[in-house]
């Protein structure tokens, strides 16, 4: 029936993967699973769990998975603690015996006592209040009508008792530790494959449940050009699966704006190279970890959120974004910033996609922007692979228009994108209204999320401060200063000339 039911699987991966099931391994966990006992299992008591199947079939049974003489070994220790546990009690049984005859009473029994929540006080002798113990008792508790002694032997033997319980605990502890490396040593292998088996189904699993969700494709892969320019990958009406479902989970009646991707891989294919500029809170982030988590789901096996979708192997997805320090390891964030872009540097290839995120933001303007330009001249001479740079340095946009920028063809390597916004005439009147503290001067930006070709002009970070509710009067403040600082940034633009050595 397995078989038959194996045939009927059109996917030879899952037939594959169902077939390496070990099936034997089934058998051998129920033998251990029917070694745990409920009670003993609640109580934490390893010992009890296996000292129960002693004398058993059970006994029988895991010795024929893990070896009878190996499972020897593992139980002698704990049988040995387990014998001198009933050695002791029978002790304190016969001190019981010797009790009865000093009171002349056959129907004494020993007592226990609760101390706390899981204490017992044990091999209590009760007796009525007004009768006199023997001399040597020693009295424990009482009550109006009752008190309860330790016998003098008691006091004696009752230590020992207790140490051999100990004793028991931690050979019940030993052998139920040794049994599981006998086990192990016997069963790893199928475990693992096991483990493997699972692994890889519920892969699987996960990525049938994605081919099935409403506005996903399944990618096809780039055979590169007849010509050998290298390989494009190009998607259309491409989304960020994580942003889609929390949009769809918030119940919001809005909606993600699809984009398309068009970039090289290898070689001195056109665009290879994409400069990100646009507004603060434009997308710019979330378009370039859009196309690698596409990238990257494609290579594994997955559909795409994407009406269509041509894709290309990659040897590797290289990121700078965010930021972030390791005070322990002596990192600033700026320096972890540079270690990570060195990293990039030396390990892409051409096969691989580089994101940078806003490369040179921790430290001065003008150093920023040497260490963002030299960066790309560098990915862009060297390591000649795709790349997306989004970048708030207009400077940086000018390389679309230098050699590196080019190929032999004069087809652009290097194109300006950016991520798209409206912008009206005017700023708002903060006097118009309380609720709403805006500045003249400060427009409030649209922002369409959709990427287009060219360079955006400005960054609109005062609109951000605006909607982050920063003070209308230091907005004014803000907004002056801006055009004070553009006036003398366009005069030393005008003569801003980068080193090509």
């Amino acid at each position: 029936r397995t078989v038959s039911s194996l045939l009927e699987i059109e996917s030879e991966l899952l037939r594959s993967t169902l077939r390496s099931v070990p099936l034997a391994l089934g058998r051998d966990a129920h033998v251990f699973l029917s070694l745990l006992d409920e009670e003993a299992a609640l109580q934490d008591d390893r010992g009890k769990i296996l000292l129960g199947a002693l004398g058993t079939n059970l006994e029988a049974e895991v010795g024929a998975v893990v070896g009878e003489e190996a499972l020897r070994q593992v139980l002698s220790p704990l049988q040995q603690a387990a014998a001198h546990v009933a050695e002791a009690e029978s002790d304190m049984d016969q001190v019981l015996e010797d009790v009865r005859r000093a009171l002349g009473r056959r129907d004494v029994q020993w007592k226990s006592l609760r101390t706390g929540k899981t204490g017992f006080m044990e091999y209590l002798v009760e007796l009525p209040v007004k009768t006199k113990p023997p001399a040597g008792w020693a009295i424990i508790s009482q009550t109006k009508q009752y008190a309860r002694y330790h016998p003098e032997s008691v006091a004696a033997r009752y230590p020992k008792v207790l140490q051999r319980r100990e004793e028991l605990s931690l050979a019940g502890q030993m052998a139920w530790e040794d049994l599981l490396g006998v086990a192990d040593d016997r069963l790893h292998v199928a475990l693992r494959q096991l483990a493997a088996v699972t692994a890889s189904l519920d892969a699987l699993s996960a990525l049938a449940t994605i081919a099935e969700l409403p506005g996903y494709c399944r990618p096809v892969f780039s055979q590169g050009a007849a010509d050998g320019a290298g390989h494009t990958m190009r998607v259309v009406g491409a989304r960020h699966p994580t942003i889609e479902h929390f949009i769809q989970a918030s119940g919001s009646n809005a909606a993600i704006v699809p984009n398309d991707i068009c970039i090289s891989i290898e070689g001195a294919s056109p665009r290879n190279c994409s400069i990100v500029t646009g507004p603060n809170m434009g997308g710019k982030s979330s378009y370039v970890r859009t196309v690698a988590v596409i990238a990257i789901l494609a290579q594994v096996g997955s559909f795409v959120p994407a009406d269509s979708a041509e894709c290309v192997v990659l040897d590797g997805v290289f990121t700078r974004m965010g930021a972030d320090d390791d005070l322990a390891a002596g990192m600033s964030t700026f320096f972890l910033e540079m270690h990570h872009t060195a990293e990039i540097l030396r390990l892409a290839t051409s096969r691989s996609l580089v994101i940078m995120d806003e490369l040179g933001r921790g430290t001065a303007t003008n150093d920023g922007i040497a260490i963002a330009w030299a960066t790309l001249r560098y990915v862009l001479q060297r390591v000649r692979c795709a790349t997306l740079f989004v970048t708030h340095y207009p400077q940086i946009t000018e390389l679309a228009d230098e050699p590196e920028g080019r190929d032999e063809t004069s087809d652009n390597r290097v194109v300006n994108i950016h991520m798209s916004y409206l912008e009206p005439g005017r700023g708002f009147d903060p006097s118009e209204s309380d609720e709403h503290p805006a500045t003249p001067h400060v427009d409030d930006v649209t922002f369409l999320y959709r990427a287009v070709l060219g360079r955006a002009t400005t960054s609109h970070g005062l609109n951000v401060a605006r909607m982050a509710g920063f003070p209308a009067n230091y907005l004014r403040i803000a907004a002056a200063s801006a055009r004070e600082f553009q006036a003398q940034a366009s005069l030393s633009t005008s003569s801003w000339a980068p080193s090509r050595a």
